[in-house]
């Protein structure tokens, strides 16, 4: 069950990504950052919907989707964090002539 919790988290940061990269909210004024803010907030709320799982009582299945969801939600906040350490870096090594 714990895999489910993992793709259910998945799947709607991976739909943002691909939003992005196809700029399919272009038409109504979204640009790069709104993209950002939409994976960074969609990742809070599925790291909290996590945690209120984990909160079930042992021996139930939600508490195994819980620790998938965390999971994923944890590793979108790592790839947030790479992101952006990449991109300082790039940033600060970039020859403005």
């Amino acid at each position: 069950m714990a895999f489910l919790g993992y793709v259910v988290t998945v799947v709607p940061l991976a739909g943002i990504v691909a939003a992005y990269q196809n700029r399919a909210f272009e038409g109504v004024g979204w640009h790069g950052g709104q993209y950002a803010e939409a994976f960074v907030v969609g990742t809070l709320v599925l790291l909290v919907a996590g945690a209120v799982l984990q909160a079930w009582p042992a021996g139930s299945a939600w508490r195994s989707v819980g620790r998938g969801i965390l999971l994923a939600g944890v590793t979108g906040i790592f790839l947030t964090l790479i992101f952006m350490v990449l991109v300082g870096y790039a940033l600060s090594h970039m020859r403005f002539v």
